[in-house]
């Protein structure tokens, strides 16, 4: 993510035919002045969504994820 000072917005969806069941995200540098603002599912349900913000001068990596399960027929 970029060094701006701005909330940035990342986001993951399952696949087609699979259902939301988690998901979450991972700063990968502990020292980074990196603060998670919002995580949650998206407003579909479909998917993950994750607003961070970066007050480092520096440009910096975000791992998101989601957990999915397929849809019984």
């Amino acid at each position: 993510m970029e060094a701006d000072g701005t909330n940035q917005y990342f986001e993951l969806k399952c696949p087609a035919g699979q259902a939301l069941t988690g998901g979450g995200s991972k700063i990968n540098n502990a020292a980074a002045m990196l603060k998670t603002v919002a995580s949650g599912p998206t407003d579909d349900g479909t998917g993950w969504g994750v607003v961070v913000l970066n007050q480092d001068s520096a440009d910096h990596d975000i791992v998101v994820r989601v957990v999915c399960i397929p849809i019984a027929k």
